[in-house]
């Protein structure tokens, strides 16, 4: 005797074997639309799916769940209780499943995940149908035969049901009530224009399918009540299938039995609208217009119209000197097309194809198109918007019109309020290039001091704008209490790529030598102090080296010779170097280093890079000794 199915873990009482593995299979589809797929309760659900399946199936024949309206059937016998099983197959596109002995746990849970997956992708486009895996063979809602170039296709396998089968395959009876109105002229007309239009242009290629059947299996209940209303159903699927094909074929799509019997499905769920205008097929004129079959192709009687045709004065092509670029015409629209899309679009490519055209086009023609975008709104002028203008301005600098910006005044104190903190790079570029300029950048500075001391200031850190070479330079070079308020926040960063793009715009700024020398002797931002940034910056605002940061700057300069000297297998060019930056920043520690490192090993090193390295220590000693 076979052993009683064990009790399920979810407190249910174990059905009966026919209905184990629906149930259960429902039980698990029902646990991963509530669970992830490692959760427990999905493992124990597959775990009692897996043990219905063993006790149900045996070693050479599977067991076969197929959907029947909207129940599910197991090996031919119908199964209550199992929800919306059959509607998710369907959803995916398949008629049943075939389930057999050596089916893996894995292969049972990415089944069930697809099924999941097609129920959320319903609405939007057919879904794939499941894959198969070990053990486990989806059954497509497709006809099943092998196509060959032979007159008759093979037959499908039926799984051992027989005449099981062929009951299973029309339990309504609705494909015989089908079969009986598929002889009338309205759907021989329909199945004959599809045929057409799926022969292509090998006549001899066997493609079958039974569209009548499968339209018979997807008919409403109340549908398939007499034989008219199955007509004229029948007639309108067949009619929105005609429609949809071309659309395919169109995209070069190879119309196979699955993609046709898809389209179809998804005709058949959206039930029966109005009917559209027919379209053309590719090989057979449209059903219901005749007079198109008196259509024929004649080449000569074309060439021979085309003779007649009345000659077109005063068209021809543009010279190739109405496309210079002081050309005002052809100059003025091709500026105007280029500065819409600048203001209208954010996408990175229009401005790199912008900026070359941009250089082409004389100022004089551009300066009274930027107008259009760059002065105030007017009456007739639509104002297009800060970050517009923005992209329009940094495409103007970046094509060498720096001196037309500065002319137009496009940038001004409230350009800057406007669009601070994503103005700051090109108002920089544009203002910070003389002292008049700087100090208009000073005075719209200081109007946002308010809104600088609430978080303005930190806010435009974080976007990153205060960490770019040129923003960094005209704020230094600028002053202020709002640019030095700016410089803080943009030193007080402890992200270490924003530290080191920091670092390396700092090197770009006009400093005196101990510092320049102090941040060129590290590599990366995290071998500085933490507070030397801050510093330098504050120093470089106010223009006074004197004191802590030059201090801390003797302190870079000594640690990285120490670092060096102790680092093996450094090279020597790069220790002598650091050693030589050390006559910048004379003092007592800086002596009692340089007096080490001249005596140091005198007796008992001997090597070349020893003596080269207490030489320059001697002599930048004797250098800063004299000096004193």
């Amino acid at each position: 005797m076979d052993a009683p199915d064990r009790e399920s873990p979810h407190g249910l009482s174990p059905p009966a074997r026919p209905q184990a593995c629906a149930q259960r299979l429902l039980a698990l589809l029902q646990s991963l639309a509530i669970y992830p797929p490692g959760h427990p309760r999905v493992a124990a659900a597959a775990e009692d799916c897996m043990a219905a399946l063993h006790a149900a199936s045996r070693p050479a024949r599977p067991v076969v769940l197929l959907a029947q309206a909207d129940r599910v059937a197991v090996d031919g016998e119908a199964v209550e209780n199992t929800g919306r099983l059959a509607e998710r197959l369907r959803l995916a596109g398949l008629r049943g499943v075939a389930l057999h002995r050596d089916c893996s746990p894995a292969a049972l849970l990415a089944f069930a995940a697809a099924l999941n997956g097609a129920r959320r992708r319903c609405g939007t486009a057919p879904a794939e149908p499941p894959a198969a895996g070990p053990g486990l063979e989806p059954l497509p809602l497709v006809f099943h035969g092998v196509h060959r170039e032979v007159p008759e296709p093979e037959p499908a396998d039926d799984w051992g049901l027989g005449a099981a089968g062929e009951a299973l395959a029309d339990p309504r009876g609705v494909r015989a009530l089908v079969r009986t109105v598929a002889d009338t002229p309205q759907i021989g007309d329909r199945l004959r224009a599809i045929a057409g239009q799926l022969g292509g242009e090998d006549p001899a290629s066997d493609r079958e399918i039974d569209i009548l059947a499968t339209i018979a299996d997807l008919l409403p209940i109340d549908v398939t009540t007499d034989s008219e209303t199955v007509a004229t159903a029948v007639v309108t699927v067949l009619t929105r299938l005609e429609q949809a094909l071309p659309e395919l074929l169109r995209r070069n799509a190879r119309v196979k039995g699955a993609e046709l019997l898809r389209v179809a499905l998804g005709i058949a769920r959206q039930y029966f609208p109005s009917d559209a205008a027919a379209q053309r097929p590719r090989n057979a004129p449209p059903t219901g217009r005749p007079e198109d079959a008196r259509i024929t192709a004649d080449l000569p009687l074309l060439l021979e119209e085309l003779e007649h045709l009345p000659d077109a004065h005063g068209l021809c092509l543009p010279r190739a000197d109405d496309f210079d670029e002081d050309r005002s015409i052809v100059a003025r629209r091709l500026g105007g097309i280029v500065l819409h899309s600048l203001a209208h679009s954010t996408a990175p490519g229009i401005a790199a194809a912008a900026v070359p055209r941009l250089r082409r086009t004389v100022p004089r023609i551009l300066g009274e198109l930027a107008d259009c975008y760059l002065r105030p709104p007017t009456a007739d002028r639509t104002p297009i918007g800060t970050d517009g203008g923005t992209r329009v301005l940094e495409a103007l600098v970046a094509a060498g019109h720096l001196e037309l910006v500065k002319q137009q005044r496009y940038v001004d104190a409230a350009f800057v309020a406007r669009g601070f903190p994503d103005a700051l790079p090109v108002a920089a570029r544009v203002l910070g290039t003389d002292a008049d300029s700087r100090r208009l950048l000073r005075e719209a500075l200081a109007g946002l001091a308010p809104m600088l001391r609430l978080g303005g200031a930190a806010a435009a850190a974080r976007t990153g704008v205060l960490h770019r070479p040129e923003v960094l330079a005209t704020l230094v070079a600028t002053g202020g209490a709002a640019a030095q308020h700016l410089l803080q926040q943009a030193a007080a960063t402890t992200a270490a790529d924003e530290r080191q793009a920091l670092l390396e715009s700092c090197r770009r700024l006009l400093l005196p030598a101990p510092e320049a020398a102090a941040l060129q002797a590290v590599r990366r931002a995290d071998e500085l102090p933490r507070d030397f940034l801050p510093l330098l910056l504050d120093a470089a605002c106010r223009g006074d080296f004197d004191g802590p940061v030059r201090a801390a700057s003797a302190a870079v300069l000594r640690q990285a010779v120490e670092r060096l000297h102790q680092r093996d297998g450094h090279a020597l060019a790069d220790l002598l170097a650091a050693v030589e930056a050390l006559a910048l920043v004379p003092g007592p520690e800086t002596r009692a280093l340089l007096h080490q490192l001249a005596t140091n090993g005198r007796f008992t090193r001997f090597g070349k890079a020893q003596r080269a390295l207490r030489r320059c220590a001697r002599r930048i000693l004797e250098q800063i000794t004299a000096k004193a």
